[in-house]
């Protein structure tokens, strides 16, 4: 029962907020061909990837685990990026459930595995286009269950967090939205870079 109605939320909300942000983002967005070395990132969804046809039941498929979603939130809301950084995160994912998940996250476009360094401990993930466009979803999702927190039980980036939220939901939504991509512009920078180095060694 709690499935199906986390289904039928995420679909309404996913559909909408999704068209909503999905431009506003792209027309910020500078990465380069860069992120699509030795994979694509954009891939199409194939139907027979899924249970069915039904849009409800492939956001349940692409959303349903217990960890992609918390994924997503490390890197938009905590600027996460590194694997080390992941499995550090207060819900303690089990390192092959994380290398599955962003597999899984990469693979349907909503993360990209960039380099900057050029070496195997360097590697970095970062959300795509559509992987910020989540960003909205995940605050709504945060609006269903603050209430069921005291104040007591919260830090102070948590409280942070909290006023940020309730004071204004779409500015919030905005100011990290921004912050996401300079972040995200900042590696791809660092990655050019060290990619124009090795190629004049």
């Amino acid at each position: 029962m709690l499935k199906f109605l986390f289904s039928a939320f995420a679909f309404v909300i996913f559909v909408k907020l999704f068209l909503d942000n999905y431009f506003l983002v792209k027309k910020k967005w500078s990465f380069t061909n860069l992120e699509y070395n030795n994979q694509t990132i954009f891939r199409k969804m194939h139907t027979n990837k899924y249970r069915s046809t039904c849009a409800i039941a492939i956001s349940v498929d692409l959303f349903g685990d217990k960890w992609s979603l918390l994924i997503l939130r490390d890197m938009l809301l905590h600027k996460k990026a590194t694997f080390k950084e992941f499995s550090n995160s207060k819900e303690k994912i089990a390192t092959n459930i994380l290398t599955s998940r962003l597999v899984h996250l990469i693979e349907f476009g909503y993360v990209a595995k960039l380099n900057p360094k050029g070496t195997k401990k360097s590697a970095m993930f970062i959300a795509t286009r559509k992987g910020i466009c989540i960003l909205p979803l995940l605050i709504e999702l945060y609006m269903i269950s603050i209430d069921s927190l005291t104040d007591d039980e919260l830090n102070e980036l948590q409280l942070s967090i909290k006023a940020e939220v309730f004071k204004d939901r779409e500015l919030f939504i905005s100011s990290r939205r921004e912050k996401y991509l300079e972040f995200v512009n900042e590696i791809q920078s660092i990655t050019i870079e060290n990619q124009k180095h090795l190629l004049q060694l």
